[in-house]
């Protein structure tokens, strides 16, 4: 009933001169009680800082005794960006799942091309069980791989390889746009 997330979204945006290129913004969500928030700067118009292509980044989601602090970090550049929320009134956050996912969101009922990310990869990924208790690598827990797929059933993207005990991360292979 509830996700506590942060990313990053890759999105096509297009220039005065007709042509189109990549942003990366980094967000968080507290759903449902709210929309995806983009990080912004201390103005809160700007997004708080730019990721550019092939930046590595790392995202945190803690749950700090019933407020979540969630963090985006470019460890390229060693830019970050942090939030603070807690679960909306009358909801209880059941910190059920860890999740690391590419998606491509849906706008206005329509999803959005998946934008050729050839392999994304997602390294050095641990969870914890509960409050307090140690991180531990992602293959120690019961792992769900899900390919992403189109109205037709197929593929749009695939998790690989499938995860051992203490395996650390895996990657996402783009197969098709929509």
């Amino acid at each position: 009933g509830t996700v506590e997330q942060d990313g990053i979204g890759a999105v096509c945006v297009q220039n005065s001169s007709g042509t189109y290129t990549a942003a990366y913004v980094p967000w968080w969500e507290m759903y449902p009680t709210n929309t995806i928030q983009v990080y912004t700067d201390s103005t809160g118009l700007n997004n708080a800082f730019t990721l550019n292509p092939g930046d590595k980044a790392s995202m945190e989601v803690i749950d700090y005794y019933g407020a979540y602090i969630m963090k985006v970090t470019d460890d390229t550049t060693n830019q970050s960006a942090t939030a603070t929320a807690t679960c909306g009134s009358g909801l209880d956050c059941q910190n059920s799942t860890a999740e690391w996912i590419a998606e491509r969101p849906n706008l206005s009922g329509d999803y959005a091309y998946l934008l050729d990310f050839h392999k994304l990869q997602f390294l050095q990924d641990y969870a914890a069980t509960t409050t307090g208790s140690g991180l531990e690598p992602i293959g120690d827990f019961t792992n769900f791989p899900v390919n992403m797929v189109n109205s037709s059933n197929s593929p749009l993207a695939t998790p690989k390889p499938s995860l051992n005990k203490r395996d650390l991360g895996f990657f996402d292979q783009w197969k098709a746009v929509q």
